[in-house]
């Protein structure tokens, strides 16, 4: 198996257990992050699929971006700390697809890393907001 191959598997399978728990077991804002990141992912490989027929530079660039919103609209209601770092890695990698549009030369690997570690730090805070709300809610019921 090519270690690219086994390396989105493993990521898509992060994404689909941290966004998964956060619309299963977290409280609101939570959900709406799991929503918002799970879509993402899922129109990032549309966008994979249909490469042929769509520039993928920009249409990443354009989803990234369509997150970042969303995901800006919890920063904006909250009065917690953790969305701010999920706009943060999510705008990093809105940065990143930016670069890649201007500079199509950037070396691959590059592209590549910063992506993994935008997206790794976005299911990151994520999951552990949804800890947070889980203990939260088992300390309101006891």
């Amino acid at each position: 198996m090519k270690i690219g191959l086994l390396l989105g598997l493993s990521g898509l399978g992060t994404a689909v257990a941290v966004c998964g728990a956060a619309i299963l077991w977290g409280g609101g804002r939570e959900r709406r992050a799991g929503i918002v990141t799970g879509l993402s992912w899922l129109g990032s490989f549309a966008v994979q699929q249909l490469g042929h027929r769509l520039d993928p530079n920009l249409s990443f660039l354009v989803i990234d971006i369509a997150a970042l919103i969303a995901l800006a609209g919890l920063v904006w209601r909250s009065g917690q700390v953790w969305p701010i770092f999920a706009v943060m890695f999510q705008a990093l990698a809105a940065a990143i697809d930016g670069v890649r549009l201007i500079a199509p030369g950037m070396h691959r690997w590059a592209y590549l890393t910063g992506l993994a570690m935008a997206a790794y730090g976005l299911l990151g805070v994520i999951a552990i907001a949804t800890l947070q709300a889980i203990r939260r809610r088992r300390s309101a019921e006891a």
